[in-house]
């Protein structure tokens, strides 16, 4: 309905910088493709009246620039924070080891903290990526963060709402690379996640109002 309020806040985080793209394989760059992605899931977002934060990060050297950035996130008290990135099998942690991922292919979905709003969160998005057209839904599944494996994930680890951070597919596998370089893939990720974003949230609510008063999320 025109003129409707937005129903819900959510914080949406562009991976990585221009100077820090992430990862890149082909025709992808992680950074780039995270942006049309998330682009695609605020559009989306908001027309479901969604009230929309796109957050990025100016300097990734900067740990000034990354408490800014946490405290605008918190300041805006919104119900959950999403960043969209793209995966390697081999990557580096943040004590410059190389690490390698065994699985090596399929969307995998992190949640920090120890919020059951967050795994849900994870699982409903997880499952919309699952969907993939020409996907055969192979997954990495959902993890909780702080993992040591993962190594750390920004600024969504000191947000107060639930966060999760979606790993779309593996730039690193040939199969996950063809999609990923396919028209379309990045606004597909970003409209899945939006989808999940909104099925998520009724079910939460509907949980809320369970005995017929609303608790807090």
């Amino acid at each position: 309905m025109s003129g409707q309020p937005p129903l819900y806040d959510v914080i949406l985080g562009v991976a990585h910088t221009q100077a820090d793209p992430g990862c890149s394989a082909g025709s992808i760059v992680e950074h780039a493709w995270s942006e049309s992605a998330t682009q695609a899931c605020a559009w989306a977002l908001a027309a479901g009246f969604w009230k929309v934060n796109i957050l990025r990060e100016e300097d990734p050297s900067s740990n000034e620039a990354l408490r800014r950035k946490v405290k605008q996130a918190n300041r805006l008290g919104s119900v959950i924070a999403v960043e969209i990135h793209l995966n390697a099998a081999v990557y580096r942690d943040d004590d410059n080891r190389e690490q390698t991922n065994p699985h090596p292919r399929g969307p995998l979905v992190l949640a920090w903290g120890t919020s059951e709003l967050g795994m849900s969160a994870a699982r409903a998005v997880l499952r919309s990526l699952t969907t993939r057209p020409g996907g055969d839904g192979f997954n990495q599944g959902v993890a909780r963060l702080p993992d040591p494996k993962y190594g750390r994930k920004g600024w969504v680890e000191d947000t107060a709402c639930p966060a999760i951070i979606v790993e779309a597919g593996f730039v690193t596998n040939a199969d996950d690379l063809a999609w990923l370089e396919s028209q379309g893939s990045a606004e597909w990720v970003g409209a899945a996640v939006a989808r999940a974003l909104c099925l998520w949230l009724g079910e939460t609510d509907r949980a809320r109002f369970a005995d017929g008063k609303p608790s807090a999320l």
